[in-house]
């Protein structure tokens, strides 16, 4: 009999995020890996019994990724020192 599924922990911040970083395995049917940053994945286990779980976090991912662009969209970034024109 299967328990509780407890998702494995490794704590740490991802800083500086980049894009080229991303992406997405598609190891179907066992798993689906996503890489966020460089030693930074997270993996989905399609079919498994918290797979209702795994739809709801995805849900919940995309909810605060929608957020956090909105958030980032009202701050524009400040020239920094050196950058500015020079005449």
């Amino acid at each position: 009999g299967g328990g509780a599924v407890s998702p494995m922990r490794r704590y740490s911040t991802l800083f500086h995020p980049r894009s080229a970083e991303v992406g997405l395995v598609d190891d179907r049917p066992t798993a689906l890996t996503l890489t966020l940053g460089e030693d930074f994945e997270v993996e989905l286990w399609p079919g498994a019994e918290d797979h209702q779980e795994q739809e709801a976090w995805l849900e919940a991912v995309e909810k605060v990724l929608g957020q956090a662009r909105k958030l980032m969209g009202t701050h524009r970034p400040r020239p920094t020192e050196g950058t500015e024109a020079q005449s």
